[in-house]
């Protein structure tokens, strides 16, 4: 990771942590990148613990059924509609599955 893709994670670190501040968050991603961003969530090794989590049949892919199932044990209150939202953003290339790179990408960078 080189120093610009440092700064532009610390910069949208910030400001959707303003955001959760000053505003409700009514989208379903925003609303997850807020639970993944609490002061006890921020480490890169956290994330990757809690995508290891959810991938519960250990391919390193998440699939609807995984993500669904590891925010409901995580205490991420989201309908099922609000899920299929989420994972269809996660899911940037289109196989029906959800790699760490895209959840990563998906969950800090938000692009």
């Amino acid at each position: 990771m080189n120093i610009s893709t440092v700064f532009l994670v610390c910069l949208c670190l910030c400001v959707t942590l303003e955001m959760a501040v000053t505003s409700e968050v009514t989208d379903p991603v925003e609303q997850y990148r807020l639970h993944c961003l609490t002061p006890d969530s921020w480490e890169l090794n956290n994330m990757c613990s809690v995508f290891r989590m959810m991938d519960s049949n250990g391919n390193c892919f998440l699939d609807f059924d995984e993500l669904w199932k590891g925010f409901s044990n995580s205490g991420v209150s989201m309908d099922q509609q609000d899920t299929v939202t989420v994972f269809k953003y996660f899911d940037r290339d289109g196989s029906r599955t959800v790699d760490i790179g895209e959840y990563l990408v998906a969950v800090w960078v938000h692009i």
